[in-house]
């Protein structure tokens, strides 16, 4: 979200929009196929191995060593959401609790606060670009020889 509300035009804020939302399935997509192999045998060597293969798999992304559409940020972002929606998992395994209701119950709360963040900061952008709209109207440009209505 830090990236989100960095950005100084609505294009960008648009791109850093689907971005943060789009890593945030991505890293919940690479947390699902980590737990999916931790079920096959599951110990901490398994964990600590999945783990790096996942991060060597997103690494090779984020370094530009296989070439892909996304920026380096997003693999990043989904590296750390991956991280983020692991350590809840484990804990839920641990105390006995539905592993798959609680990721899919804390995924959708990281969609809906990103979402909430792209939508915040496309309203003040909008805010932003309608008062300076209306602080020009009050003053007329003067003309200049290059520009409309020199004579």
């Amino acid at each position: 979200t830090v990236t989100l509300g960095q950005q100084a035009s609505s294009a960008d804020a648009r791109t850093a929009g689907r971005e943060l939302v789009g890593s945030t399935f991505m890293g919940a997509a690479m947390a699902a196929l980590l737990w999916f192999g931790l079920t096959l045998r599951p110990n901490l060597w398994m964990l600590m191995l999945w783990m790096a293969a996942a991060a060597l798999w997103a690494g090779a992304r984020l370094f530009g060593v296989k070439a892909t559409s996304f920026a380096p940020s997003f693999w990043s972002h989904a590296l750390v959401t991956m991280l983020i929606l692991l350590g809840p998992a484990i804990e839920d395994s641990a105390n006995g609790k539905d592993v798959y209701t609680a990721s899919a119950i804390r995924v959708g709360l990281f969609v809906g606060v990103a979402l909430y963040a792209w939508a915040t900061v496309w309203l003040l952008e909008r805010l932003r670009v309608a008062s300076a709209g209306l602080k020009l109207r009050g003053k007329r440009p003067r003309p200049t020889p290059q520009g409309p209505g020199w004579r």
